[in-house]
């Protein structure tokens, strides 16, 4: 799912937990046996630990990285969408329908001259164009988008700080 309400804060993290989440991020397949030496405890108390990290929600799942380039989805734009009116049915209406969208990688509802920020990814210009004209220029809701194609990625994460 793409647009998600806000999770609940949690502060009651010790350090072992803030450990094992940053560890996981860098690598998930890590075997217990590895974690657990490399957070400092054994590896039943870590696993129990993962487990509830899982259970409450602070895990969300584990997923493959996948080089974009590698499998011919190497183009990324960022598309600003204004809708014709902010209305909740409206609201509504463009979430359902970009959020099942693969190629729209994130979405968010913003504050500012536009409603939505979107990043999109294709093979190239050529596909994104293609994406433009077949699906978001047809979304009813839609009023105007302006398209921005960055020149160079600087940094690009899903690493979450935790400290």
């Amino acid at each position: 799912m793409i647009l998600q309400k806000p999770a609940e804060i949690r502060d009651d993290l010790d350090s072992f937990e803030r450990r094992i989440l940053r560890h996981v991020q860098k690598d998930s397949s890590l075997p217990i046996t590895a974690l657990s030496e490399a957070v400092g405890m054994s590896p039943s108390p870590c696993h129990r630990r993962l487990k509830a990290l899982e259970e409450r929600g602070i895990i969300k799942g584990y997923v493959a990285i996948v080089d974009r380039m590698a499998v011919g989805q190497g183009f990324t734009a960022f598309a600003q969408v204004s809708l014709e009116r902010q209305t909740r049915e409206s609201v509504d209406a463009f979430e359902s329908q970009v959020a099942p969208r693969e190629e729209i990688l994130e979405a968010h509802l913003v504050s500012g001259d536009y409603d939505y920020l979107l990043k999109i990814v294709a093979r190239d210009i050529s596909g994104f164009q293609e994406f433009l004209w077949s699906f978001l220029t047809k979304v009813p809701q839609v009023a105007k988008i302006r398209t921005l194609l960055p020149m160079r990625t600087v940094k690009e994460s899903i690493f979450c700080p935790i400290h």
